[in-house]
């Protein structure tokens, strides 16, 4: 069934917890279904023997509705009981398709925010408070690029900033910065 699921590729299918280990490591899926009653390790033996840096989504597959708090504590996507229903089916991949996508979010906003802290010196908390606030407030540094290097230059310490033709003449602490910038483009920095 999973096989049919158009966003869905299946790479593996075990037969016992072991495998499955295995499996994970090797392959690093992003959703395993479970069974919790499988032969040696059970299905939450599985997901606690998993390396949480790379945990992947975890939907429970069973015949036994009692595990289900359980499975849920441990932050299991979803949990469908046997004999399993198409939509039933169907609506735990969607479930594990959104938390998917919210973690991949998550994952490019941590690399943006990473970034601009990188180029303007600025924290995290202003990064995000410059990103949700819009363009009320200015970072704490301008990065100029000096050839191969990129200075950032505290924003608190610009005495003055002039305009030579496309290019901005920015003066702080006694040291004149030259940007190839309009001044139009400053200002929207």
């Amino acid at each position: 069934r999973l096989e049919n699921h158009p966003a869905l590729e299946l790479i593996a299918e075990c037969a016992n917890g072991a495998e499955a280990l295995s499996a994970v490591a090797q392959l690093q899926p992003d959703l395993v279904f479970l069974d919790i009653q499988m032969p040696g390790m059970d299905g939450f033996d599985v997901v606690h023997a998993l390396p949480g840096d790379n945990m992947p989504l975890v939907v429970f597959v069973t015949a036994f509705d009692e595990y289900a708090v359980n499975a849920f504590e441990i932050n299991a996507v979803d949990y469908v009981l046997k004999p399993i229903d198409d939509d039933r089916l169907y609506t735990a991949i969607g479930r594990a398709i959104e938390q998917h996508q919210q973690q991949e979010l998550a994952e490019h906003k941590r690399n943006l925010v990473n970034a601009c802290m990188h180029l303007t010196g600025a924290n995290a908390a202003t990064i995000e408070n410059i990103a949700e606030s819009g363009s009320d407030v200015y970072p704490e540094k301008l990065s100029i690029r000096d050839g191969d290097e990129v200075q950032l230059i505290p924003v608190g310490e610009i005495d003055w900033v002039d305009a030579a033709g496309d290019y901005m003449c920015v003066h702080a602490a006694g040291v004149t910065y030259i940007m190839r910038i309009t001044m139009k483009q400053l200002e929207a920095l």
